[in-house]
């Protein structure tokens, strides 16, 4: 590490203490509505464990892709791109229409992924809050020091939280992960007396309820948390 990145984050980390000393109301919750990255919300975790084509999902074309092979190709990387459009959903319908390739395609063009035929990379933050911003007209910022009270205190103005975290919060009751980050979770909501945060997981499981508002609690998430993320404020 640089020594100017070295200073920027420990400068980010003691910016970050002013969040620990916020009054915060006991809980808090965003009326954000669910969306999987799956197009079939009920087969997700068939393609994630078992792998079959996604050609087998009848519902591929809501995607808004021309093809399978397109279908194929941004599903495993929208995961980003699917909390938004929760994001979108909240605050007003009038982008109801827009699919999840298309915001994945706007995005594309502000280099918030790398031009990959094959497979797109994973988000890149900055270029995708000015594609928010500059699409949207919504206040978009990355956040490469985020701690959980900082989380918490967004979601408590009203504020939607991106978060990165290993895949594997699904699982939340899993051992630690050797690493963090690799997905991207939207946050809506946390309540002290219950210990945790709830969450919208683009790619979670019907079976073990990890999709829809899932508590994870604060010691769970943090196992997983990647300590980075977007905020993206309410209007």
């Amino acid at each position: 590490m640089s020594p100017v990145k070295f200073f920027k984050k420990i400068s980010d980390r003691i910016a970050n203490l002013k969040y620990y000393f916020n009054r915060l109301p006991g809980s808090a919750a965003l009326n954000a509505p669910y969306i999987s990255q799956f197009m079939s919300a009920n087969l997700v975790e068939k393609y994630i464990n078992d792998k079959p084509s996604l050609a087998t999902d009848p519902r591929w074309e809501e995607s808004g892709a021309k093809t399978i092979e397109e279908y194929q190709m941004w599903t495993w990387s929208d995961c980003g791109i699917t909390c938004f459009k929760m994001i979108l959903s909240a605050i007003d319908h009038k982008h109801d229409k827009l699919t999840l390739v298309e915001i994945a395609k706007g995005a594309k063009k502000f280099g918030a992924f790398e031009d990959d035929p094959k497979m797109p990379s994973g988000l890149h933050y900055q270029e995708f809050c000015n594609y928010v911003t500059s699409k949207f007209d919504l206040s978009a910022r990355p956040e490469p020091n985020l701690s959980l009270q900082q989380i918490k205190h967004e979601v408590s103005l009203g504020n939607f939280v991106i978060v990165s975290v290993n895949p594997n919060i699904r699982y939340p009751e899993s051992p630690t992960p050797v690493t963090r980050g690799g997905h991207l979770i939207l946050v809506v909501g946390y309540n002290d007396a219950k210990g945790g945060i709830y969450i919208h997981n683009p790619s979670g499981y019907q079976s073990n309820k990890s999709q829809n508002r899932a508590l994870v609690t604060y010691t769970q998430f943090k196992k997983f948390f990647a300590g980075r993320g977007v905020i993206i404020e309410k209007p």
